[in-house]
C-alpha cells in the first residue's frame, strides 16, 4: 500500500515538474535586418543594410525575467558610396553571433533585454568599385576571427506569438588581425521579427 503511494506521489511530482519545465521554456525563429558600420579611428565606414536570421530559446528564471540564448546568422560591414557612385566599397563581414540575453518583462506585452553576445567570423569579402572595374576580394584573414559585444534592445511579445525588437550592439576589441590598420569595432543596430512557440 505504501509502495503504491509512493509511486502515485513520484509520477504526479514528475508530471508536474515536465508541466512547470514546459510552461517556462519557449522558443522560436527570429529574422531581421541589420544596419551595420564599422566605428574606429580615421573612418568614414557608413552604414551597410545585411541580413540576420536564426532561433532562440526563452528560459524562465522566475518572475517576469527569462535567459535568452539565440544563434544567428549575421551580416555585418559597413558600405561607402563616394564620387557621384562611380566609386563603392562594400564589406561583408559575416558572422555567427550567440546573444546570451535577459528577457525583463512579461510573458505578453513589451520587454526589455540586455546582456553579452560573442561572435564568430565565418568569411570576409570586400566588394570595391571604380568606375567601370570591379573587384572581390577574401579578406577573412585581415580581420580577427572572434568579437564580443555588450547588447542591450527593447521589444514586444503580442498574444498571437509574434514578436519585435529593437536592438543595439558595439564591439569591445579591435577587430583587426593586424596593427598596421587603425582599430575598428563592430556596431550593429537590429531590428528582429520573430514567433514564439511553447510556454503558456
Amino acid at each position: 500500500m505504501k509502495k503504491n503511494l509512493l509511486n502515485t506521489l513520484l509520477i504526479a511530482l514528475l508530471v508536474a515538474s515536465a508541466q512547470l519545465v514546459s510552461a517556462q521554456i519557449k522558443f522560436g525563429p527570429r529574422i531581421g535586418v541589420n544596419a551595420a558600420t564599422l566605428a574606429g579611428v580615421n573612418n568614414n565606414a557608413g552604414f551597410k543594410l545585411g541580413l540576420h536570421a536564426g532561433g532562440y530559446v526563452k528560459l524562465g528564471l522566475g518572475g517576469s525575467v527569462a535567459f535568452q540564448p539565440e544563434l544567428l546568422y549575421s551580416v555585418k560591414g559597413f558600405s561607402n558610396i563616394n564620387n557621384n557612385g562611380t566609386n563603392s566599397d562594400n564589406l561583408a563581414l559575416n558572422y555567427l553571433d550567440i546573444p546570451l540575453l535577459l528577457n525583463i518583462g512579461g510573458s505578453k506585452g513589451m520587454h526589455f533585454l540586455i546582456g553579452a553576445q560573442p561572435s564568430f567570423l565565418l568569411s570576409a569579402k570586400d566588394k570595391y568599385k571604380s568606375g567601370g572595374n570591379k573587384t572581390k576580394t577574401d579578406v577573412k584573414s585581415s580581420f580577427k576571427g572572434f568579437d564580443f559585444a555588450p547588447v542591450i534592445g527593447l521589444g514586444y511579445q503580442a498574444e498571437g506569438g509574434f514578436c519585435v525588437d529593437l536592438r543595439t550592439s558595439y564591439g569591445i576589441p579591435n577587430i583587426m588581425a593586424s596593427s598596421a590598420y587603425n582599430a575598428q569595432r563592430n556596431f550593429v543596430m537590429q531590428l528582429t521579427f520573430g514567433y514564439t512557440i511553447g510556454g503558456n
